[in-house]
């Protein structure tokens, strides 16, 4: 869970700082670490099907 280890420490100060419960805080880091397995997955779903790259 990559995205837990890069937002973990701001997503604990914001969730510290606002008081947000310990529910509220697991779901934004999960929240967090969804999003950037759907950007990785598209990344790689436009690598695997080889598209011919635009000529500038």
């Amino acid at each position: 869970m990559p995205e837990f280890r890069e937002r973990f420490v701001e997503i604990a100060s914001n969730a510290r700082r606002e008081q947000a419960a310990y529910k509220q805080f697991l779901l934004e880091l999960l929240q967090a670490e969804l999003a950037d397995r759907d950007v990785r997955r598209q990344q790689r779903l436009v690598r695997a099907a080889k598209f011919p790259r635009s000529k500038p």
